[in-house]
C-alpha cells in the first residue's frame, strides 16, 4: 500500500488512470460537469455502463454559469447508457472506483477546472469499510434518476433564460475584467512609484554614506598624521592570507608582512616602546568605512574579531550604576559606528541606548532611544523607570563632545578581556576585504585603537 497523496495540481490524469483500471463500478459526485466527464468515463473499458453512476445537482441554484453546457454533457452520458442522478445541494467532487478507491477534492469534472488552482486528496488505502464511503452510498440512494426526456425538456424550455443568463454572465465577466485591468494598472503604477522612491532613497543613502565615509576618512587620516606611534619598520602592512591550522584546516587571517611585529610600536620615533598584549582584544577601526570591531591581536596576525562586548560588571555612569553593552554595527547605523546600551541590571528588560560616531579624533552622539518598548504593558512602570534612569545617566556622562570622547575611551580601556578567548575561532575574512592594509595605532584618550587602511 502506498502513501496517501495530497495534490495541489490538476488531478485529471489520476482520475483517468483509476477509471481505466476499474473493474467493478465507477461513481462520480460533482455539481459541475461538461464534455470532460463524458471523455473520462469513456476510458472505462472493463466496467459495464450499468455500473457507472453520476450524481449531480440538476438545479441551476447549484451554479447557473454554463448551465446549457452541463445539460448537453448529461444528455451525452444518458445517451451512452450511463445513469445520471440529481441530489439537491450536492457540492462534493468525488470519484469512487470499485467501491474502495477514492479521490476527493476541490476540482470539478470540467475542462475549465483543469486550469484552476485545485487541491485533491488521493488515499491509497481501501476505503470500502469507512463511514465516508457509507455516506456516499446513502447519497447515491437518495439521489433521483434523471431521464433523457426530462433533460431534452430542460434544454428546450430553459434555452432562452439560459442564453440570457450566459449573456449577463459574459457582461459581468467583461465588466470585472475591465475593473481588474484598471486595478492592475494602478498596482503597476504604485509599484513603479515605490521602486522609484526606493531607488531615490538608495541613492540618497549611498551619497550620505559616501559623504560619511569621506568625513570619516579625513578625520582618521588626521588622527594618523598626529599619532605618536610608529612601527619600528616604519609602516606596518598586512593582507588576508590562507594558512593551515594545527588540525590541518585552512582558514583566512590578516597576516603581517615579514619582519613586522603587530604588538610592538615605537613612540615618537624614539626608544620608548608601546607593547600590546599578544592575544589581547583591541578596538580596531577600518578606514574609510569606520566599521569597528575588537580584534584579537598577535605578533604576526589578526585572525578573529568580535562585534561587541557585554560587560558583566556594573559601571558608574552619570552617577548611576549601569550595565553596559557595546556593539559595533557592520554598517553605519544612522551615522553611528558604535551602539552603547545601558541597563540598570544585567537582566533588565528595558533601558536606553546611544548611537555614537567615533572617527579617531572625536566621539559624538548621533542618536538615542529607549530599549524594550515592546515589553508587556504590565511592565510599563518599571520600563519607564529603567528608561528614564539610563537615559539620564547616559546624557550626564555624554553632555558634550569632550565628555562623550572620555566616556567612550573609558569603555575601550584595553585590552578587553572576554570570558572566552575563542583561540580556535577564525573570522577575519568576514571583516576584512581582500587587499593590503596599512596598520597603525592611535591614542583615544589613553586607549589604544588600531587603524586598518585598505590600499
Amino acid at each position: 500500500m502506498g502513501r496517501d497523496e495530497f495534490l495541489a495540481r490538476d488531478v485529471y490524469r489520476i482520475w483517468k488512470q483509476r477509471v481505466a483500471e476499474a473493474s467493478e463500478s465507477v461513481w462520480v459526485f460533482t455539481p459541475y460537469l461538461d464534455k470532460l466527464l463524458v471523455r473520462l468515463l469513456a476510458a472505462s473499458t472493463a466496467v459495464p455502463v450499468t455500473a457507472i453512476d453520476v450524481v449531480t445537482d440538476l438545479s441551476p441554484a447549484s451554479g447557473s454559469a454554463n448551465y446549457r453546457t452541463k445539460l448537453l454533457a448529461i444528455r451525452s452520458l444518458l445517451t451512452d447508457g450511463i445513469a445520471v442522478r440529481t441530489l439537491p445541494r450536492l457540492h462534493a467532487k468525488v470519484l469512487v472506483v470499485d467501491g474502495r478507491g477514492v479521490t476527493v477534492g476541490s476540482q470539478n469534472f470540467t475542462t475549465y477546472a483543469r486550469g484552476s488552482r485545485e487541491a485533491t486528496a488521493v488515499p491509497q488505502r481501501d476505503m470500502s469499510d469507512t463511514r465516508f464511503l457509507a455516506t456516499l452510498g446513502e447519497w447515491l440512494s437518495d439521489a433521483t434518476v434523471v431521464d433523457l426526456a426530462y433533460v431534452d425538456l430542460l434544454l428546450e424550455r430553459l434555452e432562452e433564460p439560459a442564453a440570457a443568463h450566459d449573456l449577463a454572465h459574459r457582461r459581468l465577466l467583461e465588466a470585472f475584467e475591465e475593473q481588474e485591468r484598471l486595478r492592475q494598472e494602478r498596482l503597476a503604477e504604485a509599484e513603479r512609484t515605490r521602486q522609484e522612491a526606493a531607488r531615490a532613497a538608495e541613492e540618497a543613502l549611498r551619497q550620505e554614506q559616501a559623504r560619511s565615509h569621506e568625513s570619516m576618512a579625513r578625520a582618521l587620516r588626521s588622527a594618523l598624521n598626529r599619532t605618536a606611534y610608529r612601527s619600528p619598520q616604519g609602516t606596518a602592512y598586512a593582507e588576508l592570507r590562507t594558512v593551515e591550522s594545527s588540525a590541518g584546516h585552512d582558514y583566512q587571517t590578516l597576516m603581517a608582512g615579514s619582519g613586522y611585529d603587530l604588538t610592538r610600536w615605537c613612540r615618537n620615533g624614539g626608544p620608548q616602546v608601546l607593547r600590546l598584549k599578544s592575544f589581547g582584544f583591541y578596538p580596531l577601526i577600518l578606514c574609510p568605512s569606520g566599521r569597528m570591531a575588537f580584534a584579537r591581536l598577535t605578533t604576526t596576525r589578526i585572525t578573529y574579531v568580535r562585534s561587541g562586548v557585554r560587560f558583566n560588571h556594573s559601571q558608574r555612569i552619570g552617577g548611576r550604576d549601569c550595565f553596559v553593552t557595546l556593539t559595533f554595527p557592520s554598517i553605519l547605523d544612522r551615522g553611528a559606528n558604535v551602539i552603547v546600551e545601558l541597563r540598570p541590571n544585567s537582566a533588565a528588560p528595558a533601558g536606553y541606548k546611544f548611537g555614537l560616531r567615533f572617527d579617531g579624533e572625536s566621539a559624538r552622539v548621533a542618536w538615542e532611544g529607549a530599549i524594550g518598548t515592546d515589553r508587556p504593558a504590565a511592565e510599563a512602570v518599571f520600563r519607564q523607570l529603567y528608561t528614564v534612569r539610563m537615559r539620564d545617566a547616559g546624557r550626564d556622562a555624554m553632555h558634550d563632545p569632550d565628555a562623550t570622547m572620555t566616556f567612550f575611551a573609558g569603555l575601550l580601556d584595553n585590552p578587553i578581556t572576554f570570558d572566552r578567548a575563542n583561540l580556535d575561532a577564525h573570522n577575519a575574512d568576514e571583516f576584512f576585504e581582500r587587499g593590503v592594509y596599512r596598520l597603525d595605532v592611535i591614542d583615544a584618550h589613553g586607549s589604544h585603537v588600531l587603524v586598518a587602511q585598505l590600499g
